[in-house]
């Protein structure tokens, strides 16, 4: 047994360092243990370099990870199912705009025949009343019968 470790171990002055295959059984081991687990090596320049395994941590975060992602996957689903019924609204409204449009066009139509007419109006009832006013001036001073004497009395002009 003693060989097989020896032979699975590199030594390096004072310090051994296992090779891939003893350090993948070990770390194997110890992770199934729940234990947190290091492993180092040098690459071929002698720089260090490291891991730190700890599986429950791993796992809590895996579980987290796990966790957010279905959140969020609700969260877009929800947002999807929206965006779809928003667009099928939207098409049944597209025929309408149309419509709308043109009912748009014949009320501001509409509106400025009226303010023509509003206007052409306004302009009779001046010349009207100039006409009224013409006509009482040159009667002067005579009665004038009004056309319901029952209700009225004679007025003068």
């Amino acid at each position: 047994m003693e060989n097989h470790i020896a032979s699975a171990k590199e030594t390096k002055g004072d310090e051994e360092h296992p090779t891939g295959d003893h350090a993948a059984q070990t770390s194997k081991v110890l992770l199934a243990n729940n234990q947190i687990v290091k492993l180092q090596w040098r690459d071929s320049e002698g720089r260090a370099h490291g891991i730190i395994l700890n599986k429950q941590r791993e796992a809590k975060e895996r579980d987290l990870l796990v966790k957010s992602l279905s959140e969020y996957t609700k969260l877009l689903n929800r947002i999807y199912r929206r965006s779809q019924a928003k667009s099928k609204t939207l098409e049944k409204l597209v025929p309408h705009l149309g419509t709308l449009e043109s009912i748009k066009q014949e009320l501001k139509v509409s509106q400025d025949a009226a303010k023509a007419k509003e206007r052409q109006l306004m302009d009779k009832i001046g010349q009207l009343q100039n006409t009224n006013l013409e006509y009482h001036g040159s009667i002067g001073g005579k009665q004038i019968l009004p056309a319901f004497p029952e209700k009225t009395s004679i007025c003068k002009l």
